[in-house]
């Protein structure tokens, strides 16, 4: 899930991957560039990670993908405005 506070924006995922090793997001910025980086590395004893990051305003559509350790991938597109 994400939760948009003005300019920054949380994401919570739930993974139920036992061989775990990174979730990654990416983005067109609003000036046409691609970013990247890292959501997270490790999970909770729960198996949750929040990250919270911040966003110029205008609308996004972030590719979330969590990878685990054979290299398999899954992932999911999340979109929303920071105004």
């Amino acid at each position: 899930t994400t939760e948009v506070n003005k300019r920054y924006v949380t994401f919570n995922l739930d993974v139920t991957e036992e061989n775990f090793d990174e979730a990654v997001y990416s983005y067109t910025d609003t000036n046409g560039r691609l970013r990247d980086g890292k959501l997270c590395t490790r999970l909770r004893d729960d198996g949750t990670c929040t990250k919270k990051i911040s966003f110029k305003p205008g609308s996004y559509d972030v590719s979330v993908q969590v990878n685990d350790e054979a290299g398999n991938s899954v992932g999911q597109v999340t979109s929303f405005d920071v105004v």
